[in-house]
């Protein structure tokens, strides 16, 4: 039973904590802040949360770096995240085994 809920436990903080990172480049074009077609213009140190719980940053040397919060493979299941709210807080929860 106890390694049950290590397993559990386990599981939860490894789903949690598994997402996406990507790093866009920065744009020759536009020097002096970083900027992306699909969002456009962030000045450095911006950081905004975009459609379906995606985090952008705005580095110094004009690369966004995007976070997402990847899938949850909870044992117990998860719950829905709140997409009005900003990232990471519109991220799926891992349901608690108890």
């Amino acid at each position: 039973m106890k390694f049950l809920l290590f397993a559990c436990a386990f599981l939860t903080v490894l789903s949690a904590v598994y997402g996406a990172v990507a790093i866009q480049l920065a744009d020759p074009d536009h020097p002096g802040h970083c900027y992306s077609d699909e969002f456009g213009q962030m000045n450095y140190g911006d950081e905004k949360t975009l459609e379906n719980c995606v985090r952008a940053f705005c580095s110094d040397d004009g690369t966004i770096s995007l976070a997402s919060c990847g899938l949850i493979a909870a044992p117990c299941g998860s719950i829905p995240g709140d997409l009005s709210k900003p990232y990471p807080d519109c991220c799926h929860k891992a349901k608690s085994c108890e």
